[in-house]
């Protein structure tokens, strides 16, 4: 009775140790995929990203695999991405802020259907630190 109380006691504990160890293939295909998305074969990366999303729902792959769709112009699928990414809790400064800045260019550049939604993703963006700026002139042209 008493090792079934101290197991109960620390499983939250190793199922959050267990989290934190992704496992050996879900590694491999994000490495795989990153490799492919740096040789620009959005295509591959993609699938490869899908495969290790399926393993671990991880909030920063998922992100990867929105800036893979985005190069491919899929803009509603990175556009799916990036919110998924934004709505993660424990997503960092640095992402967080480039997801909106992602998403929002992908909302200005879908046919304008999401323009205004689009100038807001950026203003969060530069809200949380973005130079704007730098961006170039598709967010001065649609948000002046």
């Amino acid at each position: 009775m008493k090792h079934l109380f101290f197991s109960l006691l620390f499983l939250p504990f190793i199922a959050l140790a267990q989290q934190q160890q992704p496992s050996p293939q879900f590694t491999q295909l994000v490495k795989q995929a990153d490799s492919l998305a740096m040789a620009k074969q959005y295509k591959n990366a993609i699938e490869a990203y899908s495969k290790a999303i399926a393993i671990n729902p991880d909030k920063e792959v998922t992100f990867r695999r929105g800036a893979a769709y985005l190069s491919l112009q899929q803009h509603d699928k990175a556009i799916a991405d990036f919110t998924y990414a934004i709505n993660h809790p424990d997503i960092s400064h640095s992402t967080l802020t480039t997801a909106y800045y992602m998403r929002g260019l992908c909302k200005l550049l879908n046919n304008g259907e999401y323009t205004p939604t689009g100038c807001d993703d950026l203003s969060m963006a530069k809200s949380l630190g973005l130079n704007l700026d730098e961006a170039g002139s598709i967010v001065n042209y649609y948000c002046p």
